[in-house]
């Protein structure tokens, strides 16, 4: 019976990695669709033009005449998130990045972000931490990018040096602020600490 269940849990094994390879084939599929009906909506709205025109209703008739084509999932929020893709990440060699490793669920939440650091933030972390959606939208809630940048400081040109260069550090100083390890930051003059 023991070698039923071995066999049983591989053969269970490769049938869910068969499905998780599947599930991001279709997902990565599906993604480069999206920007590319983005891209598409794009191009129309501007026509040849910097700016699209005001007053088009584009993508609501789109939305209706896609319905009427395939049902649902062609909302007007739908196709503008298409559009939004497209705008935040023109590059396409980007998207086949992005859209390798991270779902359509991931990348409409990082598109929602303001800045664009923080949106390379979000994408980054998203990958190397394997966030899930939820984990995700937790940290774009919580602010983690911006709570990050609070926490550096930027750097000085003293930067390592407790006092600029060229200016010495005394023994006594070094006790009083309670400096750690190495606090001469250069050679101290014969006679400097003498008091």
């Amino acid at each position: 019976m023991s070698v039923l269940t071995t066999f049983h849990a591989d053969i269970k094994n490769i049938f869910e990695q068969a499905r998780g390879k599947a599930r991001s084939a279709v997902n990565a599929v599906m993604a480069e669709a999206y920007w590319l009906i983005g891209r598409r909506i794009v191009q129309e709205e501007q026509l040849g033009q910097h700016k699209a025109q005001y007053g088009t209703r584009l993508i609501e008739d789109l939305s209706t005449a896609l319905t009427a084509d395939f049902g649902k999932g062609f909302s007007y929020a739908n196709l503008y998130n298409c559009r939004q893709f497209y705008l935040i990440f023109p590059d396409q060699e980007i998207l086949y990045t992005l859209c390798r490793e991270l779902s359509w669920s991931h990348l409409r939440l990082i598109m929602r972000v303001d800045s664009p650091q923080a949106i390379e933030y979000y994408c980054r972390e998203a990958r190397e931490q394997n966030w899930t959606v939820r984990q995700l939208e937790r940290n774009i809630k919580s602010q983690s990018f911006q709570r990050l940048l609070s926490t550096q400081t930027p750097p000085s040109p003293t930067q390592g040096h407790i006092c600029p260069p060229g200016v010495y550090q005394r023994p006594l100083c070094a006790g009083i602020l309670a400096i750690a390890g190495d606090w001469r930051g250069k050679r101290e003059p014969a006679g400097a600490g003498d008091y």
